[in-house]
């Protein structure tokens, strides 16, 4: 078992392992944010045949990204942009997070080097998103997984989504509301990471890091 942004950065982080090993008797690991970045990747190869790109993972704490390819893992980075961190009542102070989260990531240089490949999403927020797509363009399977747009389809897209409220999408009803509320921010970051990295296409894939650690744990 294993504690990612939220329990890696608390104040009481660690209390709350130790509560959880007195209480339970399971011993959380806490993973870095490179750990994190890594084992989500290796659940993107897990789960894509011959993945080749950039994975992106938005959480409620953090922004994953790694490079992935031939089944390995590249470079990673973890950015504290998880859309719950987000001011979403306050538009000023929203706006200059989202400022502030394009000049990290375009720090990280590595990126520039994935343009024009495919780009890999995880995380329930933008599954949730392309469950909106598939209901508007009247998509015949109820599968995520795989589900792929081109780059021009997932821009257009998520800019209207950025533009909308949750009453609007509220008729969505396989969408919890929770998600719903995040869509318009979740699209927002989503258009930031792809004028990053233009890929040729955006996957959006169900396995994450539950599937990479089980990954992990198989012999070559």
């Amino acid at each position: 078992a294993v504690a990612t942004a939220a329990v890696r950065e608390a104040a009481d982080g660690k209390a709350f392992v130790d509560r959880i090993k007195k209480e339970v008797g399971i011993q959380l690991r806490i993973l870095t944010g490179k750990e994190e970045a890594k084992y989500t990747a290796y659940g993107v190869v897990a789960s894509v045949t011959g993945a080749c790109g950039l994975m992106a993972d938005l959480g409620g704490g953090s922004l994953e990204l790694a490079a992935v390819g031939e089944g390995s893992i590249g470079e990673t980075a973890t950015l504290p942009y998880g859309s719950l961190r987000f001011s979403v009542q306050n538009q000023q102070q929203l706006e200059h997070q989202l400022g502030q989260m394009f000049e990290k990531l375009t720090d990280v240089e590595w990126l520039s080097e994935h343009e024009g490949q495919e780009i890999y999403l995880v995380g329930g927020t933008w599954r949730s998103l392309a469950r909106l797509h598939m209901v508007q363009s009247k998509y015949p399977l109820q599968v995520v997984h795989h589900y792929s747009l081109s780059y021009k389809s997932v821009v257009e897209f998520a800019e209207l989504l950025s533009m909308q409220s949750y009453t609007s999408l509220a008729s969505v009803s396989q969408i919890s509301e929770r998600r719903l509320r995040l869509i318009p921010l979740s699209a927002r970051i989503l258009l930031a990471v792809l004028s990053r990295v233009r890929p040729s296409r955006v996957v959006f894939v169900a396995g994450g890091l539950r599937e990479g650690l089980a990954f992990q744990r198989l012999p070559a």
